[in-house]
């Protein structure tokens, strides 16, 4: 009996870089983003730069699958990741040894 491929869970890192056709779903979709207002249903915390925010998910074995809503800005070179309300102040100011910097919105 054949075994059926399995697809290995989705990683941060994978996920926070787009493929050709993800990039071809944005230029041609009619999908566009939903925005939340931050301090209501969610507090933003911003991670730069984008690797470190990656790699500290990783650490903190946050699984993609667990529905924590982030955003990767290519451009800016940040994570964002949404908290509860109220909670983003905890991350204000912190630092890590490779000089990575985290606030709050």
């Amino acid at each position: 009996m054949a075994q059926s491929a399995k697809t290995s869970p989705p990683t941060w890192h994978r996920l926070a870089q787009p493929s050709d056709r993800l990039r071809a779903q944005w230029v041609h979709g009619d999908v566009r983003t939903h925005w939340a207002a931050c301090g209501q249903t969610w507090d933003a915390v911003a991670i730069s730069p984008l690797a470190h925010g990656l790699d500290a998910l990783v650490a903190m074995r946050v699984s993609p699958r667990r529905g924590y809503p982030v955003l990767a800005d290519h451009l800016r070179d940040q994570l964002y990741v949404l908290v509860p309300p109220g909670t983003g102040h905890a991350a204000s100011g912190l630092a890590c040894a490779s000089s990575a910097t985290t606030s709050s919105s």
